[in-house]
């Protein structure tokens, strides 16, 4: 994100006096704050709430459309499934760690231990051709 508020900026900042979306890069900070809100939040507006990609299209010429569809793609696809990936595997690892847990409990459980040694005592019993 912030290679692309970067580039923005460099290439869009010098034109920051003419306005025209432009003016939205003028500053690392501002074109940093304008490309998170473009790119991630989804808010890519003029304080008139004018879209800055046209204006700056429009203006500037159609490179600037094709390299934001570009950070576009990238951050969805690319980084916002990393982050659903981390969800995912953090709860496919707890759900192991509680499947774990679960079955320590039932091997320490002298309750459970001893009904089922007595149903194996019960069926050998039953099994057994003198049946004492």
């Amino acid at each position: 994100l912030y290679v692309f508020a970067l580039i923005f900026r460099q290439t869009l900042g010098e034109f920051a006096e003419s306005g025209n979306g432009a003016e939205a890069f003028a500053s690392v900070g501002l074109s940093f704050f304008t490309t998170f809100r473009c790119l991630v939040v989804g808010d890519c507006t003029d304080s008139s709430g004018r879209p800055l990609f046209v204006l700056i299209t429009q203006h500037y010429g159609p490179g600037y459309a094709l390299f934001y569809c570009f950070a576009s793609v990238l951050m969805t696809f690319g980084l916002f499934n990393v982050i659903i990936a981390i969800y995912v595997e953090n709860t496919v690892v707890a759900v192991k760690f509680n499947e774990l847990r679960q079955k320590q409990h039932r091997l320490t459980d002298k309750q459970v231990f001893a009904d089922r040694a007595l149903e194996l005592c019960e069926v050998i019993w039953s099994r057994h051709p003198d049946n004492f």
